[in-house]
């Protein structure tokens, strides 16, 4: 009885296989978005909404698509690691080493003369990376804010006075043929 039912509920292609596949229109195209999700930190259960696929679907294409698999590899966690990692590597500076590769030919064109040039270079560490990393590492130490206090002479209260408002013609008051104001007299 079951088994009659599915067999009725599913949806036949036009060949007359099963169900349509949906990898080329609703999970490859968006595997870039997929991994955004995977940063932001979204379940494989929340991605399969998202994309429309079932979750028993979605498991066959992780076992079939290895493409998948490497776009849902990245963690939410993995990816704070490897931007505070190169935060940490512009706030202290660094060194690497840099290859040009140059190749020319001999005059009759028979050789090739291939010249490896390895330069090692630093890159100045970067205060404003200092900054963001101290503020958001050590923030009981590293405050980004100023505080300002208001007081009046030797430090006491500050001293008001009477205030006189006074405020411009705002067009509501009643006025009289030859522009001045009405009275209540």
């Amino acid at each position: 009885m079951a088994k009659a039912k599915r067999k009725a509920k599913q949806v036949k292609k036009a060949d007359g296989r099963g169900r349509r596949n949906k990898w080329p229109t609703h999970v490859k195209p968006r595997l870039e978005t997929i991994k955004a999700w995977r940063r932001k930190g979204l379940t494989e259960q929340e991605i399969c909404k998202g994309l429309d696929v079932a979750v028993c679907t979605f498991a066959t294409y992780k076992n079939k698509y290895p493409e998948l698999v490497e776009a849902l590899s990245i963690s939410k966690a993995d990816a704070d690691g490897q931007v505070e990692n190169a935060l940490f590597k512009r706030a202290v500076g660094y060194t690497f080493e840099e290859t040009e590769t140059h190749v020319t030919q001999r005059g009759d064109g028979t050789e090739k003369i291939v010249r490896v040039k390895k330069t090692l270079k630093h890159v100045e560490p970067n205060t404003t990376a200092m900054m963001a990393y101290l503020l958001n590492r050590v923030s009981k130490d590293w405050q980004n804010k100023s505080r300002h206090e208001l007081s009046g002479p030797d430090g006491g209260p500050i001293q008001t006075g009477g205030v006189l408002l006074v405020l411009p013609d705002n067009g509501r008051d009643e006025k009289n043929a030859d522009g001045s104001l009405k009275t209540d007299d």
